[in-house]
């Protein structure tokens, strides 16, 4: 995925670089104390929600190379088309290798929760 910042563009890649980045900043320990990542799980949901946040943190993460300015990055998101961007970002996790499955194990826990709402 390419995405424009002042008039550069920038590679937006969900592969194996991306999820380890992510899970390193999203991490937890479990029996016996031993860590594992829950980027994926942790953030789609907020996404899903609307967090900005979540959003901006997971394309952030997936900028391969050198990375724009927060300050530019600011920008991109207070003048994008939010919805549009988050469903295409969601499209993105949906069909990369790496984080296909657990993109589609929270999207399915999202939508049994709605189910279970109504």
């Amino acid at each position: 995925m390419i995405i424009t910042i002042k008039d550069k563009e920038y590679n937006v890649r969900f592969g194996v670089a991306f999820l380890r980045e992510l899970d390193k900043k999203y991490e937890t320990k479990g029996i016996g104390g031993i860590s594992f990542g829950i980027g994926i799980e942790v953030c789609v949901p907020k996404i899903v929600n609307g967090d900005v946040l979540a959003l901006y943190e997971v394309v952030k993460t997936g900028i391969e190379g050198t990375k724009p300015s927060d300050k530019d990055l600011d920008e991109f998101f207070d003048t994008c088309d939010i919805d549009a961007f988050t469903e295409e970002v969601l499209g993105e996790l949906k069909n990369s290798n790496a984080t296909r499955k657990k993109t589609e194990a929270a999207m399915e826990e999202i939508n049994q929760a709605e189910m279970k709402k109504s």
